[in-house]
């Protein structure tokens, strides 16, 4: 996910990438809907594609599970827009 710079690179188009956090929605066929908040990932611009680490999806129960929605999270956006 990082290059030899440490720049963040998309993993699906090896474009530049955001690290930011997002807040999603989650739908399994077994249990529903499950909402998460401050997931960290990378943000690809050019093939707006979110990549987040899988094994804290397994963490949470959510490996193979399609997210529905994602969006990134107030605070993260609130922090590039104004920062200190």
């Amino acid at each position: 996910m990082y290059d030899d710079d440490d720049t963040p690179t998309c993993p699906h188009c090896e474009g530049p990438a955001r690290v930011t956090f997002f807040d999603g929605s989650f739908l399994d066929d077994s249990d529903g809907e499950m909402l998460v908040f401050g997931v960290p990932g990378l943000w690809c611009g050019s093939c707006r594609e979110v990549s987040t680490p899988r094994d804290l999806l397994e963490q949470l129960g959510l490996s193979g599970v399609p997210a529905s929605m994602l969006i990134e999270s107030d605070a993260a956006a609130r922090a590039q827009a104004f920062p200190q």
